[in-house]
């Protein structure tokens, strides 16, 4: 992903905004698309995002522009739309992305603390208790991508976090097998 944004910075730095727009709207959006989602999984850190794009286009991103079309594209091929969130272009980019590698760790970590209260834990069951209304607290430990992605993911976050459970319940057996599970590589 990291080589997408700076092709797409490398483009898009050389030519005037209307040019800039149609390449981003209809000649790379997939790239588009792709490339900021895929920062938001290894890029994001310390609620900074736009940062990690920035580093790989220096001063060749607008994010509004980059933002507008990104969602543009997300309605030109049918994508999942996460309308109300704070930060509009980067709540839906981060939405896309899961859970970023910078916060998976507290997110398992709290998996953990739940399994060992509660072994027969499944995904059905966690995400209620971690949205029991009143209950907001159960989740700050987490960084806001992670909570949003709980609150607001539906049958995503459920399916994310089954397979992380999977994953952990894996773990404690004498030998590791990774088939089957569907989790991303970072």
């Amino acid at each position: 992903m990291k080589e997408v944004i700076r092709a797409l910075g490398r483009i898009c730095g050389h030519v005037d905004l209307y040019e800039r727009r149609r390449l981003l709207a209809h000649r790379y959006p997939a790239c588009l698309v792709t490339g900021l989602v895929g920062i938001g999984a290894v890029g994001y850190e310390h609620g900074n995002y736009w940062s990690a794009v920035h580093e790989l286009a220096p001063g060749r991103i607008d994010q509004s522009l980059w933002g507008e079309l990104f969602r543009a594209n997300l309605d030109r091929f049918k994508l999942a739309r996460f309308p109300g969130l704070p930060q509009v272009n980067v709540g839906e980019i981060l939405m896309h992305a899961g859970v970023p590698a910078y916060c998976i760790g507290d997110l398992l970590n709290l998996l953990l603390q739940r399994l060992a209260r509660d072994p027969g834990m499944n995904a059905q069951h966690f995400l209620a208790w971690a949205l029991t209304p009143g209950r907001e607290s159960r989740l700050f430990e987490l960084d806001k991508p992670v909570q949003r992605f709980l609150q607001y993911g539906g049958d995503y976050a459920e399916d994310l976090i089954d397979r992380c459970i999977d994953l952990l319940e894996r773990l404690r057996q004498p030998v590791f097998h990774a088939d089957g599970l569907g989790l991303p590589p970072h």
